[in-house]
Order: C-alpha cells, then sequence, then structure tokens
C-alpha cells in the first residue's frame, strides 16, 4: 500500500478527534451524537417538510414490507416452480428491508462520529427522495375525492420549498465577491486590514470595480491563547483601520473551546456588542429564499453546520477603527 495514502489516513485520524487544534475540526466540539446531526438535516438537508415525508414514507415502506413478507404467500403446491416462486417472493421481500436498515445504519454511524459534516450523509438522499415520494403518493389512497386530488399535489410543493429556497443563493453573486466590491468602493488605498487566520483573505479580485492596494495583518485567532498570541493580536488591532471577517469560522467554531480560547471568546463578544474601538459597516449575507412577487421569505441558516455556509455563502462582516485600539485587550 502507499506509504502516502497511509500517511494521508494516520493524518485525518489525527485531527478527527476532540484534543485536535486542526482549526477545520474544532466546531465538533460540544455537539451531540445523532440529535446534532438529525436537526441539520431536518432544518437545513431536507428542510422540515421534506424530512417529515422521508419519515412517513421509510416507516411505511418498512411495515408494508415487513406485513406482506409475513402474509404475501401463495398457494403452495407440488410443483417445484410455484415453490422457486414462493422463495423468489419471500426473499424479494425480505431484501428490501436491507434499504431502510442500511439508511439507519448508516446515519447512527457517521451521526455519532465526531465530525458530522452535513455533507457526508449525501450517499443517503436518493433513499430519501424515495422514501419521501412514497408518503406523498400514499396521500392519492386516503381520505375523500378531493383531498387524494389535491394533498399529493400540496405536499409536493410544500416539499420544494427549501430547496428551491436553497437554490436561490447560486442567482446571485457570492458573498465574498459583493463585499470585496464594496471594500474597493470604499476602504481607502492603502489602509491597513486586519484577516483571521484560515479564512479567505479579502478583498478578492472582482471585475469592472477599480482594485485599490491594500495591507494585510493576519490575525492568529486560532492558535492556542497565551501571553504571546495576545500580544500579537493586540499589535495587530493597534495597526489596523478595519477588520474583516469573511466567515464564522472563527468566531462560530472558536466558543467550542472555552478552555483553549478565553480571551478570544471575549475579543469577538465585545467585538460583536459595539465595546472594542471598531464599530460594523457592513454585512453581506445570502440566505437561502423564496422570493415571490407578493411574499417574500427569507431563511437564516447561520447555526448550520460550518461547512454548508462558508463556502457558497457565507456571513461577511467589515468592522471600521473608530478612534484607537491601543488601550484595547
Amino acid at each position: 500500500i502507499n506509504p502516502i495514502f497511509l500517511s494521508n489516513l494516520d493524518m485525518l485520524i489525527s485531527v478527527s478527534n476532540p484534543e485536535s487544534m486542526y482549526p477545520p475540526s474544532i466546531q465538533w466540539n460540544n455537539t451531540t451524537p445523532i440529535l446534532f446531526a438529525l436537526i441539520n438535516l431536518a432544518r437545513y438537508g431536507l428542510g422540515y417538510v421534506y424530512f417529515l415525508f422521508t419519515v412517513a414514507g421509510m416507516a411505511l415502506f418498512t411495515v408494508k414490507t415487513v406485513r406482506n413478507t409475513r402474509t404475501g404467500k401463495p398457494a403452495v403446491t407440488n410443483e417445484k416452480s410455484t415453490l422457486k416462486r414462493i422463495i423468489s417472493n419471500t426473499l424479494t421481500r425480505i431484501d428490501r428491508l436491507v434499504i431502510p436498515i442500511w439508511v439507519t445504519l448508516f446515519f447512527l454511524y457517521q451521526s455519532t462520529r465526531f465530525v458530522k459534516a452535513l455533507r457526508y450523509f449525501n450517499f443517503l438522499y436518493p433513499f430519501f427522495a424515495v422514501f419521501a415520494a412514497i408518503a406523498i403518493a400514499q396521500l392519492r389512497h386516503i381520505g375523500p375525492k378531493w383531498f387524494r386530488t389535491w394533498a399529493p399535489l400540496t405536499a409536493l410543493i410544500a416539499a420544494l420549498i427549501w430547496p428551491i429556497s436553497f437554490m436561490s443563493i447560486y442567482t446571485r453573486p457570492h458573498t465574498r465577491v459583493q463585499a470585496s466590491r464594496w471594500i474597493h468602493r470604499n476602504i481607502p488605498a492603502e489602509s491597513t486590514l486586519a484577516v483571521e487566520h484560515w479564512d479567505d483573505a479579502l478583498p478578492v479580485g472582482v471585475k469592472n470595480v477599480r482594485l485599490r492596494e491594500y495591507k494585510r495583518l493576519e490575525m492568529p485567532v486560532f492558535e492556542r491563547d497565551s501571553n504571546k498570541k495576545i500580544r500579537e493580536m493586540k499589535s495587530i488591532l493597534n495597526q489596523a483601520d478595519y477588520i474583516i471577517l469573511s466567515s464564522n469560522r472563527g468566531y462560530g467554531a472558536i466558543p467550542k473551546k472555552p478552555e483553549q480560547f478565553p480571551y478570544m471568546i471575549e475579543f469577538y463578544s465585545d467585538l460583536f456588542s459595539g465595546k472594542t474601538d471598531f464599530k460594523k459597516v457592513a454585512e453581506f449575507t445570502s440566505y437561502p429564499e423564496l422570493n415571490l412577487v407578493f411574499f417574500r421569505w427569507i431563511f437564516p441558516d447561520d447555526n448550520a453546520d460550518e461547512t454548508f455556509t462558508v463556502y457558497d455563502h457565507p456571513k461577511v462582516m467589515i468592522f471600521e477603527r473608530k478612534t484607537g485600539y491601543a488601550n484595547g485587550r
């Protein structure tokens, strides 16, 4: 086996545990097994309506399969072909149980790992679609005629609200592009920008805007808090004209390890509450939304797991110095 492959596996194992200080791993501390993944799946992965139909369809599929396995026996004769048909039909029904069993076991396994990224459940989505379809189709067989006619269509539309809303984020410019345009148009050239370690530093190059040159200072936010780090942070903040947070990587994950980052937790708290000498002057979001002619429904997803937002629609915040930070924390 290629030693590089084995080395990569060892590295992945080392960063996938609560003791790791690897920045992308910090966010998974203090997350509840099963429940954390289940909530993210229901709220952001599928949407509540789609999720409910998925659960109902999976239960319906399982119950019907078990019942058919027990009772679905054709008439028995002495012919070998009939016996083969009985065995084949029974095995076919039993085999179907592999689907809900595998979906359940995979979910339980992945949701109890340290890393519970929503995208790690992508293998299950084709099955979710089938289960939801089973539940919606079942509406055609219950209730009065008007219910059988309209309920499936209404259920389908309701289930699609969240997927359509999520797709809307791809109809708008990326938030980091929006923020970069604002920076080049509003922040004077040669200004000093404090950006975060392990995040995408802004501004990025954008079209149709006169690009300006800036000095960037990288705040070591993911280093373990120490006197050396605090001195470095103070030095950077004393020089900075602006602080730019291009996602929630830092302030979203760092509070999960309070024993390692007491200074940084207090720093973010003071920054957001206006207790520092920096004030927020711009914020850029691209939340999923359902925008109809007469109605606009926005779905803030700041509480989703980090990997769900920071790549394609992160919240970007820009803070401007008010007076000075020489005596700041």
